[in-house]
C-alpha cells in the first residue's frame, strides 16, 4: 500500500510561516495521489473520490491545522495487478496442458556405443570411451564453457522399450544385479526405466569445435548411446557438486571396486593392431593428430574398461556365459556394409560393438568370488577377447 503523510505540525500552530509549511506539505502529499479536480475538492473542504479499475474508494482528509497527531492516507493497489500484466509462466502452460511440460532436445550424442546392453552404467568407469554432442542451438550458448574440465549432461533414455500396457508405466521397484534378485525402489537406483525417462551423467570435456554457428562438444568418460537426445548441459563445479562426507548403501559401495578380468589372445591383439595402423578409419580414435600407437592404446583400454564393468541381470548373465548374446543381431547394427560372421553356439562367443569394431569374446564364471551376489550378476566373471573385426 502507498502511504502519504498529509501534514505534521506542533500544537497551537498560528503563525503565517507554520500555516504556509502546513499547506505546502498538504499540497505535495495530495499531488502524489489526487488529480487536479480531486485537489480542488479537497481545498474546498469536500471529500475527494479516488477511483481505480477494481473499485471506488473514498478517503477523508482533515484541512484543520493538526495538533500532535499524524494523519495518513492509505491507497491500496488493484488486486492481482502483477498477475494481470506479467508474462505467462511455465506453470500457466502446464495448467493448460494437464500438468505436462514439453522439452525440446538441444543436441544429440554421437558415441562409441550403438547398443544399450553393455554400455557402462556410469561414464567415468570407462574414462577412455569417447563421443561428442552435436548441438542444434547457436554456438553462443557454449561461450565460456571451455573453461571447465567436466560437464553434467541431462538426457533422455530414448531406447527404453515401451510397456504393452500403456496405463502400467514403468515399475516402481526393480532388482539391481548387485542385489542378487532383491528389489528396491526405482528412485534408489540408476535404472533407465523411470517414471520420467530422464538421466544425468558426468563426462570430461576435451574440446569444443564450432562450425557455421553450431558447436560440437568432444567428450571422454562417456556412457551415452549413439543418438541420445540431450536436453541440457551444465558445468561441473567441484565445490558444490561434490558432497563430503557422503553415504551410499552397502550393496552399491561393495560393487564399485569389482571388475571382470579381461585379456586379449594373440589373434585379437594382431587384428586390433592391423586395424589401427592400416587404412581402417575409426570414428573416435586416431584423429586430430593422435599417433597410431596412442590410438591403439586408447581403444584397447576402452574395450577393457567396457567389458570389465559389463554387469547385467541374472538372465542376461547366463546368456553371456553360454555365448548367446550377439550384438550384430540387433536392429541398430543390421545393414552394415561389411557384415560380420555370425557366431556359432559351439564357440560360446558373445559380441559387443564399440566404435567401428565388433569385439568377439568368451565369458567364464568366476570361481573365487568376493561377493555372493556376483554369481548372478557376472561382476567377477573372466572375459577373453578372441577376435576383433572392423565394421564400415
Amino acid at each position: 500500500a502507498t502511504v502519504v503523510d498529509v501534514a505534521r505540525a506542533g500544537a497551537g500552530a498560528d503563525t503565517l510561516g507554520q500555516w504556509t509549511f502546513f499547506l505546502a506539505g498538504t499540497l505535495v502529499g495530495a499531488l502524489s495521489v489526487f488529480t487536479i479536480q480531486q485537489l480542488l475538492q479537497l481545498l474546498a473542504g469536500g471529500t475527494p473520490v479516488i477511483s481505480d479499475s477494481s473499485e471506488t474508494k473514498t478517503a477523508k482528509v482533515t484541512t484543520n491545522p493538526p495538533t500532535t497527531e499524524i494523519t495518513t492516507l492509505v491507497v491500496e493497489p488493484k488486486e492481482n495487478t502483477l498477475q494481470n500484466t506479467s508474462r505467462p509462466t511455465l506453470q500457466d502452460l502446464m495448467e493448460q496442458n494437464n500438468n505436462k511440460l514439453e522439452i525440446e532436445a538441444i543436441g544429440h550424442v554421437r558415441s562409441v556405443y550403438r547398443l544399450c546392453v553393455g554400455t557402462p552404467r556410469q561414464g567415468l568407469l570407462a574414462p577412455h570411451a569417447r563421443g561428442r554432442i552435436d548441438l542444434t542451438i547457436p554456438a553462443d550458448a557454449v561461450q565460456g564453457l571451455d573453461g571447465y574440465s567436466h560437464i553434467w549432461i541431462l538426457f533422455v533414455f530414448h531406447l527404453n522399450t515401451l510397456s504393452s500396457k500403456k496405463k502400467q508405466g514403468s515399475p516402481m521397484k526393480i532388482a539391481p544385479p548387485a542385489l542378487g534378485g532383491k528389489k528396491v525402489g526405482v528412485l534408489a537406483t540408476r535404472s533407465p526405466h523411470r517414471p520420467n525417462p530422464v538421466g544425468v551423467t558426468l563426462a570430461r570435456l576435451d574440446r569444443i569445435v564450432t562450425h557455421k554457428n553450431l558447436a560440437s562438444l568432444h567428450l571422454s568418460g562417456l556412457d551415452l548411446v549413439d543418438g541420445t537426445p540431450v536436453v541440457d548441459i551444465k558445468p561441473f563445479v567441484q565445490t558444490y557438486d561434490s558432497a563430503d562426507p557422503n553415504q551410499v548403501p552397502d550393496w552399491v559401495f561393495g560393487g564399485l571396486a569389482l571388475r571382470r578380468s579381461v585379456t586379449f589372445n594373440e589373434h585379437a591383439n594382431q587384428q586390433l593392431y592391423d586395424i589401427v595402423h592400416g587404412n581402417r578409419r575409426l570414428n573416435f580414435y586416431g584423429k586430430k593428430g593422435e599417433r597410431p600407437q596412442d590410438a591403439l592404446h586408447n581403444i584397447k583400454c576402452c574395450i577393457e574398461e567396457v567389458l570389465s564393468i559389463d554387469v547385467r541381470s541374472q538372465w542376461q548373465t547366463e546368456k553371456s556365459r553360454k555365448g548367446k548374446y550377439s550384438a550384430e543381431r540387433a536392429v541398430r547394427l543390421q545393414g552394415s556394409k561389411e557384415s560380420p560372421k555370425t557366431p556359432t553356439e559351439s564357440t560360446n562367443e558373445c559380441t559387443q560393438q564399440l566404435d567401428n569394431l565388433l569385439i568377439r569374446y568368451q565369458v567364464q564364471e568366476g570361481q573365487r568370488l568376493t561377493r555372493e551376489t556376483s554369481q548372478g550378476s557376472g561382476a567377477e566373471d573372466i572375459v577373453l577377447v578372441t577376435a576383433i573385426e572392423y565394421l564400415k
